[in-house]
């Protein structure tokens, strides 16, 4: 069974978005700027961290504090950069500062992950997220699905799949998305962020709007691939009667899977 979810976001700004939020779904996934306790509903954990740097003595604490003696299903990390300190412009990292090898990350991971299982409930599963591809220089080996394959095979973690990140990746590096999806482990992808993106002056953004038409075929697509499936997270943050709808359609897509 696929279950659908929302972020524990800014559009919770009060008692009364709260209350709309709350009756949307049974499934919360939880950030790290998240304000509103749903109680047991928070079943994910979406951290900012790059769980390819090691993490630091102020990461840990806080990660620590988020985590501990909560029964979540899916804590899951960021794959942002091969650049530590990178530079933030218009959207898009730039390369600055120490880049990392592709050794030095796995051995980053290795002990991330063996310092995470020290403190989570031991039916807590870790997951990678895919970021999106931009020809900057400062994306390289993170977004390849090769290297997040080899991530779950080396360390047993799973992927957190991002459907407008694959459709951008795809779409920078002159690939059919369909080819660059079936690039994943598939068995591994256990829940997926789902929302619209867009393009401005001929180039594809990340913007988190309302899902097209063709977007949800997409995700249709993505759901009959993605066997061990076992949350949709919908990331829309503009207006809660939208994501009202967006969460319609998707349970509409969620009959027609046998």
């Amino acid at each position: 069974m696929i279950n659908l979810s929302i972020p524990n976001s800014t559009l919770v700004r009060g008692i009364k978005s709260y209350n709309k939020i709350n009756k949307l779904t049974n499934i919360i996934e939880d950030r790290e700027h998240s304000k509103f306790e749903f109680n047991k509903k928070n079943k994910l954990f979406h951290f900012e961290q790059n769980i390819n740097f090691l993490f630091t003595k102020k990461d840990k604490q806080m990660i620590y504090n988020k985590i501990l003696n909560k029964k979540y299903k899916i804590i899951s990390f960021q794959l942002a950069s091969c650049y530590q300190n990178p530079k933030l412009n218009n959207g898009k990292f730039f390369p600055k500062g120490k880049k990392i090898s592709e050794q030095l990350m796995l051995k980053n991971i290795e002990k991330n992950v063996k310092w995470l299982r020290k403190l989570i409930n031991k039916n807590t599963k870790i997951a990678v997220e895919n970021n999106n591809y931009f020809k900057t220089g400062a994306y390289e080996i993170v977004t390849n699905p090769g290297f997040i394959n080899m991530i779950c095979k080396k360390f047993k973690v799973f992927i957190l799949f991002d459907y407008s990140h694959a459709q951008i990746s795809s779409y920078n590096n002159n690939m059919n998305f369909e080819e660059y999806t079936n690039k994943f482990q598939k068995s591994k992808i256990v829940q997926l962020h789902f929302c619209g993106f867009s393009f401005n002056d001929d180039q594809i953004i990340d913007s988190h709007t309302k899902p097209k038409k063709k977007d949800y075929e997409n995700l249709l697509n993505l759901v009959k691939k993605f066997g061990n499936l076992e949350f949709i997270t919908v990331e829309y943050y503009k207006n809660i009667k939208t994501l009202e709808n967006i969460l319609i359609e998707i349970k509409k897509i969620s009959k027609q899977i046998k």
